[in-house]
């Protein structure tokens, strides 16, 4: 019934009339009775209204003035207000604006913060919001009541209860932080506050082209790290709570910039040293690095060497001892060497030869193989001791979860099980599983052209 509404008012928008027809109100078939078609001019939107589920109609006079009427045609708001940027309610309330001004108005059309201000943040579920007047941004509570001066050139909420504030010279502006009391916590002297993860904000120094990127707590306003930094990512999971930090500098022999990266941890020491080309996710406290040679291989693509080491720095792995190392995935990582892959454990020892053509990570204790050249190999699965518990039968495949996996066998598709049963013989134009998770068996297919 909603598609109804839509298309309807889409129709009357076009064609700029405005006719009797139905539509749902709060469950139940109601007609919606119009005011005479010279009234207004058009209807420019519909909007839903967050607890009652019934739908305003945003109406334009002949004048060019903006209003609401519900479903019945019943005025929630006098066509007296001009355009703004969106119109939606948000947490109960609508922004409006009159004379240039913004206030916003409850879903009864009550004006609940009156068209004072030039800049008007919508409000959170909980607290304050950002307010623009006299040029000047303070922050106001539900009831209009000042709960921040106006006295900044810039603020916007950050985390939590900080709020970054801005101050204008004569380069721009500069950035710093404050509580909801005003206390100032960072004074305006960075650049720019970006991301905030674990209290950890990443601060700017000068600009974006040659500034210096460094770390403060933005409890206390301390400096973590000292903006030295060419390149700066936030304390992640992915890596262990660390942070990724590089430089950059010109090679004159490469006649290029060179990156070098590694990690620091959240007091500011360095834990893995600059000294990388690049590094993939940590697991399991390990983690791949990489460093360019500078040269191509023998297909024109660039080389690299790869080392696995652990979330202090220590060398598992070194370099040059395998052409490429893959993150470890259920405690085994996948190598290659001299075009034959095999697997090592966390320890870094060979657990599985190298000796296939192709391999995929491990997942559900199963990993796919390969046997051939990319044009003409066929695949199967091996087990954690590098076993082929599936022959190389199908063209290609997924990783296992939950003891099925997807294969092909041309353009067709299949689904097999741990022990290489087809659950689904490879016969199928498409399947889709729409959920992995155990237990799930339902499967979207298409079969001679029918899905």
């Amino acid at each position: 019934m909603k598609k109804r509404v839509l298309s309807m008012v889409l129709a009357l928008t076009l064609c700029l009339t405005l006719l009797p027809t139905t539509a749902m109100a709060n469950g139940a078939e109601s007609e919606i009775t119009w005011l005479a078609q010279e009234e207004y001019k058009s209807i420019q939107s519909v909007i839903e209204v967050e607890d009652t589920g019934e739908y305003y109609f945003l109406v334009e006079n002949n004048k060019g003035m903006l209003g609401l009427v519900d479903e019945r045609g019943e005025v929630i708001l006098p066509c007296e207000y001009q355009s703004t940027p969106t119109y939606m309610f948000v947490n109960g309330l609508m922004q409006v604006k009159q004379n240039g001004k913004l206030g916003f108005i409850d879903t009864s059309g009550k004006i609940v913060i009156p068209c004072e201000y030039t800049r008007l943040i919508h409000f959170s579920e909980t607290g304050p919001t950002v307010a623009k007047k006299n040029s000047k941004f303070g922050l106001i509570n539900r009831n209009n009541e000042v709960v921040l001066p106006f006295e900044y050139d810039y603020l916007f909420p950050f985390s939590g209860d900080r709020w970054i504030v801005g101050q204008k010279g004569t380069s721009g502006y500069t950035y710093g932080l404050i509580d909801i009391d005003g206390n100032l916590i960072v004074p305006c002297m960075y650049y720019s506050i970006e991301s905030s993860v674990d209290g950890i904000a990443r601060i700017v120094e000068d600009n974006y082209w040659d500034g210096k990127y460094g770390y403060i707590d933005i409890d206390t306003g301390r400096v973590i790290a000292a903006c030295q930094y060419d390149t700066a990512e936030d304390f992640s999971a992915i890596f262990e709570g660390l942070a990724m930090v590089g430089f950059e500098y010109y090679d004159e022999d490469l006649d290029w910039n060179v990156g070098k990266a590694g990690f620091i941890d959240k007091t500011g020491s360095a834990v893995i040293p600059i000294e990388f080309s690049y590094f993939r996710e940590f697991s399991d406290e390990y983690v791949v690095a990489g460093r360019d040679t500078y040269t191509v291989n023998a297909d024109g693509s660039a080389k690299s060497e790869e080392a696995l080491i652990d979330r202090n720095g220590n060398f598992i792995i070194p370099f040059g001892k395998y052409d490429r190392i893959e993150t470890l995935s259920e405690g085994l990582s996948v190598v290659e060497s001299n075009g034959k892959y095999g697997c090592i454990n966390a320890a870094g020892e060979l657990v599985i030869p190298l000796k296939f053509d192709r391999m995929e990570d491990f997942s559900d204790g199963m990993a796919l193989v390969a046997a051939g050249s990319w044009y003409d190999e066929k695949c199967g699965y091996i087990d954690k001791t590098g076993k082929l518990v599936i022959p190389y039968t199908y063209d290609s495949g997924w990783s296992f979860s939950n003891g099925i996996t997807l294969v092909f066998r041309g353009d067709l598709f299949g689904y097999i099980d741990k022990t290489g049963k087809e659950i689904l013989p490879c016969k199928y134009d498409y399947l889709w599983h729409r959920s992995q998770a155990e237990g799930n068996r339902w499967v979207d297919f298409k079969e001679n052209g029918k899905y």
